[in-house]
């Protein structure tokens, strides 16, 4: 016997299953309910005109002495209407219903034979066109479907990139140095000093300036492998350097930028104390900090 230990998590699951379950019974009583619809058409078509001509025309109430036979347009149009499949029943029906009406043809058995067969076949053959121009339709309207909703996405991006853009106009009209008269600013600096890091306050104001870091430091190299945990310039509460942090190791032996995924953050994978390592080397791939 089966204890429930939490009734209200019992009772939001029912709550949630409730209306799926709904939906999905009112989705099987509309289909069972169209198709209850479609056997009606089905039998309508198919006996609508032997009956109406046997009603007005006693004599030829399945049209095939006046010239056209009458009684083939309800399947064809049922055909038209609903596909193959639905098309040939109508068909078998009506044939069935033409058979019934032979005794008003004395001597023109074959006729109606004829005219049963040609209503199966020609019903056959509207519904397996109608169906594939139906197909077509269908896939041609997903298509459009699909190249509206990529259009709103690329509208979306391109406006939420125009703002963007205007913001960043706004932002740079606003700045009174751009990065390019910055850095030719501090060219004097940088060639005052036998190693230009040594300048470290004046590049960390440019990097947290134009890089819009909050927390950083800029530190020398003892060696080609291994930095000082002295720091040169400190922007923000930086706090102690881990000389065995594994971005550190990574970018001194990439010689390349190296950051944190946002995966590994979001799943608390991220065991560095550092976001980000920047290595500063020259164009001969020499590593200065």
């Amino acid at each position: 016997m089966l204890k429930i230990q939490n009734k209200a998590l019992l009772r939001d699951l029912m709550a949630h299953l409730r209306p799926a379950a709904k939906g999905e019974s009112d989705e099987i009583a509309n289909a069972r309910y169209r198709d209850l619809v479609r056997l009606g058409e089905l039998v309508v078509f198919a006996l609508a005109a032997p009956l109406v001509g046997l009603m007005l025309f006693r004599t030829d109430p399945l049209g095939i002495n006046s010239g056209f036979p009458w009684a083939a347009v309800g399947p064809v149009i049922f055909a038209a209407r609903y596909g193959g499949v639905w098309g040939t029943a109508c068909a078998v029906v009506a044939s069935f219903a033409i058979f019934l009406f032979q005794g008003f043809y004395p001597g023109q058995l074959a006729t109606v034979i004829a005219l049963a067969v040609g209503t199966l076949i020609l019903s056959l053959i509207v519904g397996d066109s109608s169906t594939h121009w139906r197909k077509r339709s269908g896939q041609s309207d997903a298509e459009n479907q699909y190249l509206r909703h990529r259009l709103t996405e690329f509208s979306k991006d391109y406006h939420v990139l125009k703002v963007s853009h205007g913001q960043l106009e706004e932002f740079m009209a606003g700045q009174r140095l751009s990065l390019r008269q910055a850095l030719q600013q501090l060219k004097p600096v940088l060639s005052s000093t036998p190693d230009g890091i040594m300048a470290g306050t004046e590049l960390m104001a440019i990097f947290s300036q134009f890089c819009s870091v909050q927390v950083a430091g800029l530190y020398a190299m003892k060696s080609s492998k291994l930095p000082d945990a002295k720091p040169i310039a400190v922007h923000g509460d930086m706090g102690e350097l881990s000389l065995f942090d594994p971005l550190l190791n990574l970018a001194i032996k990439e010689r390349k930028l190296v950051s944190v995924k946002l995966q590994s953050i979001a799943n608390d994978q991220h065991s560095s104390s550092l976001l980000a390592v920047v290595p500063i080397a020259d164009s001969q791939n020499h590593l200065h900090g």
